[in-house]
C-alpha cells in the first residue's frame, strides 16, 4: 500500500474503475472523428498523415473532447514532421497551447504531453505544425499517432488528479477505448 500514497487521496472506488481514452480513433484506423484544417488528412499504418494545403501556416487536425468546465485532462500524442522547415509542433486545447516542441528535427518522433484544465464543456483538441508562411507550408507533411486523453477529474475525482509524471507511470502505453486499470501495479 505504500506505493499508492504518492497519488494522494485515491479511494477504493477509483481503483475499481477503468480508465477511458476520450479521444475518438486515437489509433487512426481511419479518419473518423478527426477534422483537418488547412490540410488534407489520410491514414497509413495507424498514423494520421496531414498534408498542408498552403492556405495557412498552421496545418492541423482536431476533434472535440467533452467534459465539464474545470476538469483536468491528461493528453498525449506522438508527432513527427517529415521536413526540415517546420518551426514547431503543438497540441492545443480550446486555442491555448498545451505543449509544443520548437524546431522539431525531421523524421524524429516527439511525444507531446501535458495536463489541461478545461475552460469549456467541449474542448477542441488540435495537433498542428507551424511553418514560416503559407508558401513554405504548402505540401509539407506531418504525422500523428497514438493520440490519447484521460479525464483525470472524472477518473480520480476533483482535487485528486495525478501529476504529469504520475500519469506517465499510470499510462505508459497507448490504449483505445476502455482498458483494465493500471493502478493495480501500485498496490503491490
Amino acid at each position: 500500500m505504500g506505493k499508492l500514497r504518492k497519488f494522494g487521496r485515491l479511494s477504493d472506488m477509483v481503483i475499481r474503475q477503468n480508465p477511458k481514452n476520450i479521444v475518438q480513433n486515437g489509433n487512426f484506423v481511419n479518419t473518423d472523428g478527426w477534422t483537418p484544417a488547412g490540410a488534407t488528412l489520410s491514414v497509413l499504418n495507424n498514423k494520421a498523415i496531414i498534408t498542408a494545403s498552403g492556405t495557412t501556416r498552421y496545418p492541423q487536425l482536431y476533434q472535440n473532447l467533452l467534459g465539464i468546465i474545470g476538469d483536468k485532462i491528461y493528453i498525449r500524442a506522438k508527432v513527427k514532421v517529415t521536413n526540415s522547415v517546420a518551426q514547431a509542433i503543438t497540441i492545443t486545447c480550446y486555442g491555448t497551447n498545451l505543449v509544443f516542441q520548437s524546431t522539431p528535427a525531421q523524421d524524429v518522433v516527439y511525444t507531446l504531453l501535458g495536463i489541461r484544465t478545461t475552460v469549456s464543456a467541449s474542448e477542441s483538441l488540435s495537433i498542428f505544425a507551424t511553418y514560416p508562411d503559407t508558401t513554405t507550408a504548402n505540401g509539407k507533411i506531418f504525422e500523428v499517432q497514438e493520440a490519447f486523453a484521460v479525464n483525470l477529474s472524472t477518473f480520480f475525482g476533483v482535487g485528486n488528479e495525478p501529476t504529469v509524471a504520475q500519469c506517465n507511470q499510470l499510462y505508459p502505453f497507448f490504449f483505445d477505448g476502455i482498458k483494465p486499470s493500471s493502478l493495480s501495479k501500485f498496490l503491490s
